[in-house]
């Protein structure tokens, strides 16, 4: 995936997930990573999720157990390797995003 293709998800991420309940840009940005990551089916370690963000890692910290204690990502250990946590979006937060990615491009379709 090239720069242009990720410049282009994350800007339909934006639209899509502009309904959630988030009032920081911190936390903002994990979901949009972290969508970035499962869209593409790869995996997202909490290691490159902290390399990703342009906040520090204590900021990305509070808002990441912020997003976990609403269920809206989680958290698990690597199969591969015990040491890499691993961090994917919930049911919660993919049905969301369908939602009003589908309401988006219904709207696109009828202008």
């Amino acid at each position: 995936m090239n720069s242009i293709e990720i410049n282009q998800l994350l800007k339909e991420l934006h639209g899509s997930l502009a309904h959630l309940p988030i009032s920081n840009s911190i936390a903002y940005e994990i979901i949009l990573i972290s969508m970035l990551f499962y869209l593409n089916k790869k995996e997202l370690s909490l290691k490159t999720l902290f390399a990703n963000s342009k906040s520090t890692e204590m900021g990305v910290r509070h808002h990441l157990n912020r997003l976990i204690e609403y269920e809206w990502l989680e958290m698990r250990q690597s199969e591969n390797d015990l040491r890499v946590k691993l961090v994917y979006p919930t049911t919660k937060l993919i049905q969301q995003y369908e939602r009003f990615h589908k309401i988006r491009f219904d709207e696109k379709k009828v202008t």
